[in-house]
This record gives C-alpha cells, structure tokens and sequence, in this order.
C-alpha cells in the first residue's frame, strides 16, 4: 500500500520536476545563510540582497552566485563555500525524487529580571497590564522564544515542491487571563511548561495554538509560491520595518515571488481575525467562556505588491510596496483586491479598505558601508479636495513615518566587525484609522486600522479556557506617536561565535495602538505641538480601549544590552542576553520613572 501511495505522489508532482533544479526549501526570518549573504555583499561592496523574507533556496542560490567568490576577502571565503554547500545540499533521506527529513531540537531558556512591581493599567474591560510583565515587557524576543523541544518535518519532491511543518511543545503563549501568570510576573522564569514562572503557583499549561510555521512551497529558478504559516519581514531596519515587520509569532499568507539578479516582484495575501470578533466594549482583548459556541466571523486582509530594482552597477536598490488593509465584518469580499498588478490607492472604498504606500532604499558607495532608508505614506490631504489638519485649520491628520540607518563593516580579529545606526520617526496617526460605524464616530467601534491580532486559545481549568487575541502593528514595532535611536556594535566570527553591544532610546508619545482618528488642529500652536506631532504629550481624539485621562507627557525608554552566542558544536549553541531598561514618565504619567535589569541564557542542542 505504501508503495502505491508513494507512486501515485511521484505520478502527480512529476509535471513539478522539469520546472526546476534547485531546491524549493524555505529559509526563515532571522536565517543565518541570508545574514551571511548579506555579509557577503557588504564587504564585497554590493547593495544589499532582497530583504523581504523569508527566502526560497533557489532565490538564496540567485543571490549567493551573483558575487564571485575571488572576490570575496579572505576570511569570508569559508562562510561563502558554507553558504554553497547549505544550498546545494539535497535532504538526506532519498527515495528517488522525493526526500524526507526529520530533525529536532531541545532548548533551555532561563529568565531573570528584578523589577517584578511594575506599573499597572486597566482597560475598559477590567484586564489589566503590568510594566515588565508579559512578552511585551521583555527586551528579548518572548514573541518568538524557543519551545523547550521542537521537531522539524520536511519533505521534498524534486527540487520543485517542498512541505515544512514544525511541531513545537512548548509554554502555551499565555498561562492565564491575567498578568499574574504572564512571563516576568515573578523575578525568576522559563520556556519549561509549567515553570514560566518560577516561584509562583502555575499550572503545566501546554500550547494547543502550534504549528507556528507550517507551509507548502513550490516553484522553479526564477519563481516560488508558499501558502501556509511563517514569520514575515520586509525591510532592511534593525529596530524594524515600516512596511511588515517580524512582530507577530506568525502570519497566516499565500505569497508569490519571481526574482532575478536585478529585479524581484512579490505578492502577498495575509489574512487575520476581523475586529468584531473582538473588539467592542463589552467583550475586548479578553474572552472567557465556551469558545466552541464563539466562531470567527469577518474577514481581515493585508494584501501587499512589491517591486525591488537594483542599479548602478549593483550599488543601489529601490524598493516599492504598496499595501491594503481590507476588512469586512460581513464577509463580503470585492474581487478587485486580488489583482495582483492594480493599484489599491485607486479603489477608493473607505468603509472597506485602508491603503498604504512604501518606499525603501539602501546604497553601497564604498566597500563596507551601506546607508538605507524607508518611508511610509499612510494618509495624506489631497491639495484641493481633502482638509489637512494645522494649527490655524482643522482637518484629518496627515499620517507618515521615516526610518533611516547605516551600517559598516570591517575585518578584525580574523571576523566580522560591524557598526549599525538608525532612527525612525513615525507620525502620532500612523497605522490608525478612523471609526468604523461612520454613523456613531463618538461610538467605541474599532478603526480600520494596520493593527491586527492572532487568536490564541489558552488551557486551564474550568471557567479560566478563554481565548485572547493579542495585538500587534503590522508596520513598525514600536508602532505610531514615536522617535527612536539605536545603536548596535557586533563582532561575529561566522558559526562560530557572535557579540553585540546594544543601545536604543526612544520618545513615546500618548498615542498607542488604539488611538482615535479624528479631526485635528485649529487650536493653535502650543495645542498642535503639544497633541499633533511627535512625541505628543496630549491626547485629544480619545482612545478605543484606556481611560487615557492621566497621559500628561512623554514616555522616554533607554535600553542598554549585551548579547552574545557560541557554536560550541555543530549541534550545540549557548547564547544569553542581558538588559538594564529604564522608563522616565512610564505610561506616559508625569513624573513616573522605573527600571530593571533583564537576564536571559540558554543552551540549545540539535539533532
């Protein structure tokens, strides 16, 4: 019977293998082969590879063969030969054409910070949040922290179809309904189900919402189409990117790439839980109760185009993306959001849809620098037919956002030395929109918005199973209202050993996430500075989900960090990671100022 099966499969994937000779594997956000390409290219004096992740071995291998190997510096020379062997390499069980493969991993992640009283705030619905509580608290990237075991499925039929399915057993994302049971709730923690909070009552609580990357891919040289669930990033930003960034655990998409040396076209479809499942006053970020009884309703989709050309003799790339939020609570669905070569700012359909614009650029001028930019357009007055708000006239608020950086490299101590500056500057009504009962705009509806959210079902006994959906902006991490530097100091000797030294500091203003859209201005010019640019120290449109009454300044984050990973093995890592993070005028109330210290170690072993 298992041979019929196997023939019947080779019978219908067959017409897949003469499109192409190259492997169709799907290399993640955050791979080390595309960091190492990346390397590659900015030593060699290139501008930098497509960053919109992740990466079909056949794009990787495009990219890799467009610089020749002599002309890479010597200490690099054996990460390139690394990189084309990692490529080339087919998966290590054949029969045939088809290939299959199973790998796992075990990972011991370790937590520790010291301020475990933090500031408290309550939305209109009771559920309240704690400073350094919650995956949001942490400097580390809870969002994607490790499961404490993980086994990998793949399997490959001729280079031309390839299936991915991660099963993790890890902490379930939440451990309750409450902050108490959240990561950092207790000054000790850890990825061990039933031990994320070390010293306090917690129950082993396993996460049922698994697989967190789990997809199809197939394609050829040039193309690749993956349908499924993985992490998404598109952008060259280190404190991320004003398009799509990496801030969810996940992105649920059907995404269509063609790419040569020069030129790469993308296409995407993301779907996402619809507000009113959600977000009203009487149900909010929370839900307890019988989820059976409780089905999705409404469709929420981000659909995005992008187009990246590299010129001047392979020193400078421009990027172009054009999005569209379209959000239904009845399901319908306008067919013209599919097109994959139309234009979305043209359908005009405001009740419906919220488009957005972005522009992207980096360039190489010498050997080891890189100097790159973003810029997104979310709203802007029309001259003649649309009122932009100003000090002297009231109208809707123009809505942009700026990020900009650099970066260099150098050879010392037989490794790679690099150096990375950035700033962003994203306008207080970026990312929000207006309400979406245009008949009640006083009412506590939701806006049509670039925030979405990821269902999540959390176990526990009794009356305590809920489902929460977590939100997060879709653009930029720290989201609208804020300015931000950074500054990164690594030395890396590739799979061997990486460190880095880290400092970010930002100016927050009121608005958040959940910020009304509304008419602005013709107050004057302490008003507007105060309530209309960024960091605002006012918050006058109101909000969907705080009381935000007592938001009487700017919140200013400093964040100094160490990090560093050894590859003691092929098969063993240990990393760590520590953070000393201070708060002046913590959610955004005057004279409040917290710190903390954060600790973080693990070791990982693959198999």
């Amino acid at each position: 019977m298992k041979r019929i099966l196997l023939c019947l499969l080779v019978v219908i994937l067959l017409p897949l293998s003469c499109f192409s000779l190259v492997s169709q594997k799907i290399y993640p956000v955050g791979s080390p082969v595309f960091e190492g390409i990346s390397d590659i290219y900015l030593v060699t004096g290139h501008a930098m590879p497509s960053s919109s992740g992740p990466w079909s071995a056949a794009e990787l291998l495009e990219m890799i063969n467009a610089v020749p190997r002599d002309d890479v510096p010597a200490f690099l020379q054996q990460s390139y030969d690394s990189i084309i062997r990692e490529l080339d390499d087919s998966l290590s069980i054949e029969l045939g054409h088809i290939s299959m493969q199973f790998n796992a991993s075990a990972t011991l992640e370790l937590y520790y910070h010291t301020n475990t009283d933090g500031q408290t705030r309550t939305d209109i619905n009771s559920v309240t949040e704690k400073s350094f509580t919650g995956v949001q608290g942490w400097a580390f990237d809870m969002v994607h922290s490790s499961p404490l075991f993980q086994v990998d499925f793949q399997f490959d039929v001729s280079d031309s179809f390839y299936v991915y399915l991660g099963l993790p057993i890890k902490s379930g994302f939440h451990a309750g309904s409450g902050y108490t049971t959240e990561v950092g709730a207790t000054h000790f923690g850890s990825n061990i189900p039933g031990l994320k909070t070390i010293g306090s009552e917690s129950s082993i609580s396993l996460d049922p919402n698994w697989p967190y990357r789990a997809f199809a891919s197939f394609g050829g040289n040039a193309w690749n189409v993956q349908i499924g669930r993985d992490r998404l990033s598109w952008g060259l930003g280190k404190t991320g990117n004003l398009g799509i960034s990496d801030n969810l655990p996940y992105y649920d998409m059907l995404r269509f790439t063609a790419f040569s040396k020069s030129f790469k076209y993308s296409f995407l479809i993301s779907s996402f839980p619809h507000k009113v499942n959600f977000y009203d006053p009487y149900r909010g970020s929370d839900i307890r109760g019988n989820v059976e009884k409780d089905p999705l309703q409404g469709i929420n989709l981000y659909l995005a185009h992008r187009v990246e050309g590299r010129f001047f003799k392979d020193r400078f790339s421009l990027s172009l993306t054009e999005a569209i939020m379209y959000a239904s609570a009845d399901a319908t669905i306008d067919p013209r959001i599919f097109n994959p070569a139309t234009v979305f700012h043209n359908f005009y359909d405001p009740s419906d849809a919220n488009s957005t614009l972005i522009v992207e650029m980096d360039f190489t001028p010498v050997k080891g620098l890189n100097i790159y930019g973003q810029f997104i357009l979310d709203d802007l007055a029309i001259p003649g037919g649309e009122s932009a708000g100003g000090p002297a006239s009231s109208g809707y608020p123009n809505a942009m956002g700026y990020l900009a950086g650099a970066r260099y490299a150098m050879e010392a101590w037989n490794g790679l030395l690099t150096f990375n500056l950035e700033g962003a500057y994203i306008d207080p009504y970026t990312y929000v929109r207006y309400c979406m009962d245009p008949e009640n705009p006083s009412s506590e509806a939701y806006g049509l918005d670039y925030i979405v959210s990821t269902r999540t079902y959390v176990t526990g006994t009794g009356s305590e199973d809920c489902l929460i959906y977590d939100e997060y902006f879709l653009g930029y991490k720290h989201g609208n209202d804020c300015a931000v530097a950074n500054l990164n100091v690594g030395w890396k000797k590739p799979d061997v050993i990486a460190v880095s030294a880290n400092c970010f500091f930002m100016a927050h203003g009121t608005h958040d996430k959940w910020t009304r859209w509304d008419n602005i201005g013709n107050h004057g010019q302490e008003q507007w500075d105060q309530a209309s640019v960024t960091p605002t120290s006012v918050h006058e449109t109101g909000n969907y989900r705080y009381d935000v009454s007592d938001r009487n300044a700017v919140c200013y984050t400093m964040d100094a960090g160490l990090g560093g990973s050894w590859h003691i093995s092929d098969n063993l890592r240990v990393f760590a990671q520590a953070d000393f993070i201070c708060l002046w005028n913590s959610l955004n109330r005057q004279g409040i100022n917290e710190q903390d210290f954060q600790l973080v170690m693990g070791v990982k072993y693959s198999l």
